[in-house]
């Protein structure tokens, strides 16, 4: 069944090419399904070429690239995304914290992973993640602070346990 409504929405693409929800829901089926991120990224690329101003296009994109870990063109596109007024959600910010991060560029990934904070306290991958970022950057004072924050909030979850034995194992390496 899965895939004829692939069909459907590819046809309901040639028939009006812009109409974007239909590119989105194939993206998601690119990328989560078939797990071609290639493929999203033409679908996308087609979609921004019918639909240039609609940042969940953008986004996508991003994500897309995300998983092809090719970093920078994932934040230029989260930044169009952002640009053309993208509603803030903790997972953008994640997401593009995560670019961030993995181009080794700790400053912005540290401002992400605060906004998608500020948006969703509960978003404990969000506090992992930024803890993780303030020890490779050596500054242990911070992740210690948020990692005590984080086993506070998520004391009998994995999260909480996991903030515990980082609070542990940096104090032993001081």
């Amino acid at each position: 069944k899965t895939k004829d409504a692939v069909k459907l929405l590819e046809q309901a693409i040639e028939l009006e090419p812009r109409l974007f929800p239909s590119y989105l829901q194939l993206c998601f089926y690119y990328l989560e399904l078939e797990k071609n991120p290639k493929k999203a990224v033409n679908l996308l690329k087609k979609s921004i070429g019918q639909c240039p101003k609609v940042p969940l296009l953008y986004s996508s994109l991003g994500d897309s690239y995300a998983q092809m870990e090719q970093h920078q063109d994932a934040i230029f596109n989260y930044n169009k995304a952002e640009e053309l007024g993208i509603e803030p959600l903790s997972p953008f910010y994640f997401n593009r914290g995560n670019s961030h991060t993995k181009l080794k560029e700790y400053d912005k990934a540290i401002d992400d992973y605060k906004k998608a904070l500020n948006i969703d306290s509960k978003h404990f991958k969000a506090w992992q993640n930024l803890i993780i970022v303030y020890y490779y950057k050596g500054d242990t004072h911070n992740a210690l602070e948020y990692a005590s924050e984080l086993e506070r909030l998520d004391s009998n979850g994995k999260f909480g346990v996991w903030a515990k034995e980082v609070i542990r194992e940096i104090k032993a390496g001081r």
